[in-house]
């Protein structure tokens, strides 16, 4: 729970910090915050298996409370008759 309005926290997962390009500060805070974030939050959600593992794994967050929603979208929105697409990169 988020500490002063006692509100449960979720939170929507894409990627865990790997920022080696950034700088040594700019690392530091980074990581303290996935940390501060981590120890708050009573549920995850993430895009993928491999991150619901990488979440338990590198950071001890129990399977159970990590959820996966797919990215995905309507392909019969977007799909382009082979014409189409010879055209549009023209």
């Amino acid at each position: 729970m988020t500490r002063p309005a006692k509100i449960p926290m979720v939170i929507n997962v894409h990627d865990v910090w790997g920022a080696s390009h950034y700088s040594s500060i700019q690392y530091k805070v980074g990581a303290a915050l996935e940390r501060f974030c981590t120890r708050r939050v009573q549920r995850f959600v993430t895009v993928s298996e491999g991150l619901r593992l990488i979440l338990s794994d590198s950071f001890g967050i129990p399977g159970e409370n990590i959820g996966i929603a797919a990215n995905a979208i309507d392909l019969s929105r977007f799909q382009l008759q082979p014409e189409q697409a010879r055209q549009t990169l023209e």
